[in-house]
């Protein structure tokens, strides 16, 4: 219950925080409309990164002067349990890009909600003898960054990053610096 409590607050700051980006980005839309913007969409494949899976099939939105949202899914083996189940996991994050034109440094915040020990009916609040303090058996939470370099040309919709996903487990205090790469596009 204490982990659904800890994962209730990231989730509720996180919301804070993008409205808070929200307010700011409104403020600085009429000095933005003389800039050419690029794409406020993206969506793109990632090998390895936040998802903290092999791959993670994801979706971006700017919401604010180079400022995403970012929310994807994946199904597969996770690191966090060493590649030898598979479960569902949905990477949650919020980057900032520093830099210009088509290339950045893109630094980001994020959590990736995780589910294992996945049966084929995927109950998602157990059984009935389950314990009544464990709401979600196989549910946890990782903590999340990246510090990627990230191409996104102006002109077009292509879409490349590459960079270092340090991954944190506060259920197990596992640490895992993982590598990703995504390609995608932008509309």
């Amino acid at each position: 219950m204490k982990r659904f409590l800890l994962f209730i607050f990231i989730f509720l700051t996180c919301i804070q925080f993008v409205q808070a980006q929200i307010i700011v980005s409104k403020k600085n839309d009429s000095a933005q409309a003389a800039n050419k913007e690029h794409n406020k969409n993206a969506v793109y494949l990632s090998l390895g990164g936040p998802a903290a899976g092999l791959y993670s099939l994801n979706y971006e939105r700017k919401i604010g002067k180079d400022i995403w949202a970012m929310a994807g899914f994946t199904y597969g083996p996770l690191v966090s349990n060493f590649f030898l189940e598979p479960a569902v996991a949905v990477p949650l994050g919020i980057n900032k890009l520093l830099g210009n034109e088509s290339k950045f440094f893109e630094i980001g915040l994020g959590t990736t909600l995780y589910f294992a020990d996945i049966d084929n009916s995927f109950n998602l609040f157990g059984d009935d003898d389950d314990d009544i303090n464990n709401i979600a058996p196989g549910f946890n939470f990782l903590l999340t960054s990246s510090f990627n370099y990230r191409y996104q040309p102006s002109e077009g919709n292509f879409i490349f990053k590459i960079g270092l996903s340090p991954i944190f487990i506060p259920s197990t205090g596992d640490f895992f610096p993982l590598i990703g790469i995504s390609i995608g596009g932008a509309f």
